[in-house]
């Protein structure tokens, strides 16, 4: 009978046996298991999902967990806009979505499209911000040369505007996607196809976006 062979632990089984450091690294989670682990720090999303190949299944998820039950910082969330990895479900209609490197940019991080729409997600998701601002016109931090105290909105009530644009948008991408708009006209109130068209174009433009042909 040939004698057992002690099998060779995996990262993961290392990993657990570690008390590792935890920090917020902007909007993740920077995680620490010293010196004698390769590779010796994680970065956790606030997606519960870690960078290296274990990903979900990865200890320095569960150790954020610990970390953040014991008091710990929590990480901020970063803007609407902005991605620092492919969201695992749209955030305008909640459906899958798949990597598209054409879009990544500095301002806005990595880019996406929508299983279920395309690209329409995406840019509506971009627009979500600009349609927060153009109606409040107020400032969640005030500017040096903001006087007058209206000027100013708290965090409650920024985080309530977009709320009640978010769901406006929801409604207008389902309204396009599941009926057929009327002749030169994309659903949106008071705007043609032709100026929804220009606003994506001065978007690509912007971002120097060159759409395959």
């Amino acid at each position: 009978m040939e004698p057992r062979t002690a099998s060779k632990p995996t990262l993961a089984d290392l990993l657990r046996d570690i008390r590792p450091s935890v920090s917020v690294v902007q909007w993740a989670y920077r995680v620490d298991y010293g010196s004698g682990v390769r590779p010796r720090w994680h970065t956790v999303s606030k997606e519960r999902r870690c960078q290296c190949l274990l990903g979900a299944e990865c200890p320095a998820v569960p150790a954020v967990a610990e970390y953040l039950r014991a008091g710990g910082q929590r990480a901020p969330d970063p803007p609407f806009d902005f991605w620092p990895s492919v969201p695992e479900a749209c955030p305008i209609c909640g459906g899958q979505t798949v990597a598209d490197p054409g879009l990544f940019s500095r301002e806005h991080g990595d880019g996406w499209r929508c299983a279920e729409t395309g690209g329409l997600c995406y840019w509506a998701a971009r627009a979500v911000p600009l349609m927060v601002a153009k109606p409040a016109r107020l400032y969640v931090v005030p500017p040096p040369d903001a006087v007058r105290s209206d000027d100013v909105m708290d965090l409650d009530a920024s985080r309530t505007v977009l709320q009640v644009v978010v769901e406006k948008v929801r409604t207008w991408v389902a309204d396009i996607t599941e009926q057929p708009a009327p002749h030169n006209r994309a659903h949106y109130p008071g705007i043609t196809i032709e100026e929804l068209l220009a606003a994506r174009e001065a978007a690509w433009a912007a971002e120097r976006y060159a759409p395959d042909n």
